[in-house]
């Protein structure tokens, strides 16, 4: 906790604590002013998100650590820590939450798609397949282009200098590139 203007305030610095940093600050209002309620009419009901346990083939994408949970919105799978998740939980049933935790994939055809913030995270598994690329591969990888690699078929993490940049997927003859299409670079 810090003090800004003679404001208590709370920065979560990514490393010093678990998690992606953010800021928090509440201010008390001093007059004395009547509570407003909000009728039940006007409260949206915003999803309640439960626990759930993911299939093994889910799983191997994330370390096995103890304090890990895992939900399922829509067909995506997320972790996130456990404490992490009663807060999320919480949360959850007043505000509208955006995005929690780590995205770790959605389920396309009986099979996980893995998420781009999953190669990303230090949650990832360290088991998974990765292919080392040249400078000018990465470039074109990170340029959306088709980059030609030998590689079994399947989900492939591909990194330069072994830094994670994202996934493709080998199909055989060709690889398919699935670095985020917003994020290429444009050179």
């Amino acid at each position: 906790m810090s003090e800004t203007m003679n404001h208590p305030c709370y920065r979560f610095y990514p490393n010093l604590v678990k998690g992606e940093g953010f800021f928090m600050a509440v201010f008390q209002k001093k007059s004395a002013a009547e509570a407003i309620t909000i009728s039940s009419a006007k409260q949206k009901a915003y999803r309640t998100i439960k626990a759930a346990q993911p299939p093994a083939d889910v799983a191997r994408w994330v370390k096995e650590e103890a304090d890990l949970q895992w939900y399922m919105h829509k067909d995506v799978w997320y972790v996130m820590t456990a404490n992490t998740f009663d807060t999320f939980a919480q949360l959850q049933n007043t505000l509208k939450v955006r995005k929690a935790g780590v995205c770790v994939g959605e389920m396309m055809h009986q099979q996980l798609q893995p998420d781009h913030a999953l190669a990303m995270s230090e949650c990832m598994n360290s088991n998974i397949r990765c292919i080392e690329l040249s400078l000018s591969e990465a470039l074109k990888f990170l340029r959306k282009e088709a980059i030609e690699v030998e590689a079994e078929k399947g989900w492939h993490l591909v990194c330069f200098q072994q830094v994670p940049l994202g996934w493709i997927k080998h199909l055989g003859n060709r690889s398919n590139n699935y670095y985020p299409k917003e994020w290429r670079l444009r050179m």
